[in-house]
């Protein structure tokens, strides 16, 4: 690494070509290249679909689907009863949930929307650190920035939508630091506000990037060998304001994201002394040697008994001791990537508690800004070592060719690498093929093999999963919760108890076993059951939801809502929360305020929460047939198979009140189209005749209301059969069946 004052590579700035213009047009060349090249190594990802968190950060985020919902991405709210901080999203980087959220304005959410603009972020931030690396005469800044778009260590950063996070703050923490050195170098007070404003909206996309005030100092010593007054006014309002949003994630960490509920066993001295320096050097190496490639590497343990635990904070001194004592020959470069890795890394060097640590100590992700020191190091010492060994003219040319397929491999591996972000089921088993003991793979795979119907295959997961001390509460559990949906409720009860054999004050396992007594008629015991979990987890919604409908069964309308009323006081936004309480309003005839609470429920939760049948009902009793017609039509735009919005809309169709919503011709289509697809349902054949009757065939519908009487007698459903046989009754005199008006 040269220092300021030395000659740039010439590669940068080609005085071959001996004009302004001529370095301009070379300089967007190279520009265009390096953006072109980046692109190409990520197609795969660009064809990629959402994976592990997707999900949670968008189309399960209510407020990212919204119109109104930014003022909820950026709430940060204080609940008194709970006594913490409280908001409205996984972690609190506004920025990300925003940029997601006009996204969704823009293409939905088809995932390729997101992938590109995760690359195009992560190919504008390599331009960025070539601008730079020219700022500084840092030589080969062109190869410098191709390496950092290309390497594949980069690929769970770009790749992972869910990652957003690296990328968007990337960008910022650079830009922000060209504004900066702007600033020292021209005094101009624009240059100090837009690198404070950048800063923040850094903040505000990951706070990993609270790292930059240090890194401007480490950069203006390295320029001028002295920190001076005018560079401590820059940086300390943003070490104080780094500091403060730093503070605020390690505590959402533990309130919100879950780090609380995690016991750790290493002490401060074991993560400084052992996993530090490890993890560093681990980082290091992925940057000389990126294989193999894993996105959850093992996690190893901290053994202070044994010696060679020592090795690498013995190699991370040795290593500082050297860079120190060879200044005077190399420069200061060595020395200050060192400790700019060193600041840009801490937070995930295991000094601090985060939620990944309980998989690994160590993530392809946590380097994505710190593995520039390494880059910088490698591409300037390496041809260094070169020329001393071959001083011939060929050298050059050599180094050149070399560099151009480092390159190449670099990008082939990250193309490579991106298939593995294919879909979810395809990462999982990439890393459960690199890494066995990767239990949180067994566990999604066994969970996504369930949802799938593929029990069998399941079940060697989950018992996979089970054999890891640290997960096997879990893995019972999530055994359990499988068995549940199969309806087996007797080995779900049994796995359960396993896992609370393990973890006695397991809240989800409670409330899964408590839902499996319900499930084999033991209400008193789901009752105590339920009651035990929200005692040990007030926010437990799983607990919550099935209690209130073990007291709506039981026709306990009052505890019913009371419970429910408990739920939205501690969880005001829990959609799903607002969405069962409306069913509650609903049976118990409370339509109005069933129809206001569905109301503040976007239209794609409602489906995906099964309540289109509930609301379109609520509405109608309610006389709003319009718009149960249009919340039908609007389902049936997105999913046209959806056999509740076509039942809803052919019951419309057939018995609305309201003659220009009527159209028997297309009830009836709807409903013989359902019946075949159904057989004997009492439901669907009730509507079929309904149709019939509205369209005038009163033989065919006295026929299907019978067929449709005798199949709600067959299943208990007597309230159903009454109503039948009073349409029956009118279309027996040739009448046909209208709602009734409110």
């Amino acid at each position: 690494m040269n220092d300021a004052n030395g000659t740039a590579d010439k590669l940068d700035q080609p005085s071959s070509l001996g004009t302004h213009r001529g370095a301009k047009w070379w300089s967007i060349t190279i520009g265009v290249a390096l953006v072109a090249a980046t692109v190409a190594a990520y197609i795969p990802a660009l064809e990629s679909g959402y994976v592990w968190d997707d999900p949670q950060y968008l189309h399960e985020n209510s407020f990212v689907l919204k119109p109104d919902g930014l003022s909820a991405i950026w709430e940060l709210r204080y609940d008194r009863n709970a006594g913490q901080l409280r908001i409205n999203t996984p972690q609190y980087y506004p920025l990300v949930y925003t940029f997601f959220w006009a996204e969704h304005r823009l293409w939905g959410l088809a995932p390729a929307g997101y992938h590109v603009v995760n690359v195009l972020l992560h190919a504008f931030s390599a331009l960025l650190i070539w601008r730079i690396a020219r700022r500084l005469g840092i030589p080969a800044g062109w190869f410098i920035a191709a390496v950092f778009a290309l390497h594949p260590v980069q690929v769970e950063s770009v790749a992972w939508i869910t990652e957003r996070k690296n990328v968007l703050s990337g960008v910022f923490y650079l830009l922000a630091l060209l504004a900066a050195l702007n600033y020292l170098e021209r005094g101009r007070a624009r240059w100090y506000v837009a690198g404070l404003a950048l800063f923040v909206a850094a903040l505000l996309s990951k706070t990993v990037t609270c790292s930059l005030p240090i890194v401007i100092l480490l950069v203006r010593w390295y320029q001028t060998r002295r920190v001076t007054r005018r560079d401590w006014v820059l940086v300390a309002p943003m070490l104080v304001i780094g500091l403060m949003a730093g503070l605020l994630t390690a505590y959402l960490e533990r309130t919100h994201v879950g780090t609380s509920h995690v016991e750790w066993s290493e002490g401060f001295f074991e993560r400084a002394l052992l996993i530090a320096p490890r993890a560093f050097w681990f980082y290091a190496g992925k940057i000389a040697w990126p294989h193999p490639l894993i996105f959850i590497y093992p996690r190893w343990e901290a053994n202070a008994a044994a010696w060679t635990s020592y090795l690498p904070l013995v190699g991370t001194l040795l290593a500082v001791t050297i860079a120190a004592g060879g200044i005077r020959r190399f420069g200061w470069g060595p020395l200050l990537l060192l400790a700019y890795s060193g600041v840009t890394l801490f937070p995930a060097l295991g000094f601090f508690e985060v939620y990944p640590h309980r998989f690994s100590w160590v993530a392809d992700h946590f380097q994505y800004l710190g593995c520039l020191g390494f880059i910088i190091l490698y591409t300037v010492i390496v041809p260094w070592f070169a020329a001393h060994l071959a001083s011939s003219r060929k050298f050059v040319g050599l180094g050149r060719a070399a560099g151009v397929c480092v390159l190449l491999a670099l990008a082939v591996l990250t193309f490579r690498q991106s298939r593995s972000y294919e879909n979810e089921e395809r990462l999982w088993t990439d890393t459960l093929a690199a890494n066995p003991d990767a239990w949180i793979a067994s566990l999604n795979l066994a969970n996504m093999a369930a949802e799938r119907g593929r029990y069998n295959r399941a079940a060697e997961y989950f018992e996979q999963a089970a054999r890891h001390p640290a997960i096997r509460a879990a893995a019972y559990g999530n055994w359990g919760m499988a068995l549940l949906r199969l309806q087996r409720m007797d080995g779900a009860i049994a796995k359960f108890q396993k896992a609370l054999e393990v973890d006695p004050e397991d809240a989800q396992a409670l409330a899964g076993l408590a839902t499996a007594y319900r499930g084999i008629g033991r209400l008193d015991e789901a009752e105590r059951t339920y009651q035990q979990a929200l005692r040990l987890d007030p926010q437990g919604s799983m607990a919550r939801l099935n209690l209130a409908l073990l007291y709506s069964q039981q026709q306990r309308w009052t505890e019913s809502e009371e419970c429910l009323q408990d739920g939205l006081r501690i969880q005001p936004r829990n959609e799903e929360l607002r969405v069962f309480y409306a069913k509650l309003l609903t049976q118990i005839g409370r339509w109005d305020e069933a129809v206001a609470y569905y109301r503040t429920v976007l239209p794609e939760r409602l489906f995906a929460l099964d309540a289109l049948s509930t609301y379109v009902e609520a509405l109608c009793h309610g006389g709003e047939y319009a718009e149960a017609f249009e919340v039908c039509r609007q389902r049936l735009a997105e999913v046209p198979n959806d056999a509740r919005a076509l039942r809803a809309l052919a019951r419309l169709r057939a018995s609305c009140p309201v003659d220009a919503l009527r159209d028997g011709a297309e009830a009836v289509r709807i409903a013989t189209r359902l019946v075949r697809a159904t057989g004997e349902d009492p439901l669907m054949l009730d509507t079929l005749a309904r149709a019939q009757a509205e369209v005038g065939n009163f033989t065919a519908a006295v026929a299907t209301a019978e067929r449709a009487l005798r199949a709600a007698e067959r299943k208990d459903m007597t309230d159903l059969a009454k109503e039948i046989e009073a349409r029956l009754q009118l279309f027996r005199h040739n009448k046909p069946y209208r709602d009734v008006v409110p």
